[in-house]
């Protein structure tokens, strides 16, 4: 098992595949942007677009800051209003015309390949939290807060800062034992299986 806390800073910045506005990439499976199997990443949007095409990809997407945004789903015909920490799930190769809701926003993405793994991303929001992450290749705690996020491991402790991640690479048979000691906080966890 491999634990490695990623730092804000070491963020790699991307332009949007539709060339509207650019990426912080948070981890990614591949370099390549077109032959990944998953990838995470924080976008600031500041104006009305459409949504990036991945072909054979899911997604997930979550608001951070900002008033919300109104995403019309043309494949479903749906309009989805979707306000901070709320999550929505979608297929990589839907058409999204998306529609600021009172200013920019700041949002979070998980795009993977559903044929390798099996993902989800939650939104916890709980006083002391023990996790049960047992059996999961890749696990993510992502801290949205701009107070720390402390996490204790096996009895190792880990700090991690506003929009730092914890990345956990599991081998399957190694045990976790992971708590958030947080009186009260929020934060995201995302798991790929």
């Amino acid at each position: 098992m491999t634990i490695k806390i990623l730092k804000a800073s070491e963020y790699l910045k991307m332009p949007w595949k539709n060339g509207q506005g650019h990426t912080l990439q948070i981890a990614c499976s591949h370099s390549s942007m077109e032959h990944f199997d998953w990838r995470i990443s924080i976008a600031d949007v500041n104006q009305d677009s459409t949504f990036s095409l991945f072909k054979n990809k899911s997604r997930f997407i979550s608001i951070l800051e900002g008033n919300g945004i109104v995403l019309n789903n043309q494949n479903t015909q749906k309009d989805i209003n979707l306000k901070a920490n709320e999550i929505y799930d979608f297929c990589g190769d839907s058409l999204i015309d998306s529609k600021l809701i009172d200013g920019p926003i700041r949002d979070f993405n998980l795009i993977y390949d559903p044929i390798k793994y099996h993902a989800a991303m939650d939104y916890c929001e709980q006083h002391q939290n023990k996790i049960n992450l047992e059996n999961f290749k890749f696990i993510f705690l992502f801290n949205p807060n701009k107070s720390d996020l402390n996490i204790k491991i096996n009895h190792a402790d880990y700090i991690l800062r506003e929009y730092e991640t914890l990345k956990i690479e599991n081998n399957f048979t190694a045990k976790l034992d992971l708590n958030v000691v947080n009186s009260f906080t929020s934060y995201y966890v995302i798991t790929l299986q």
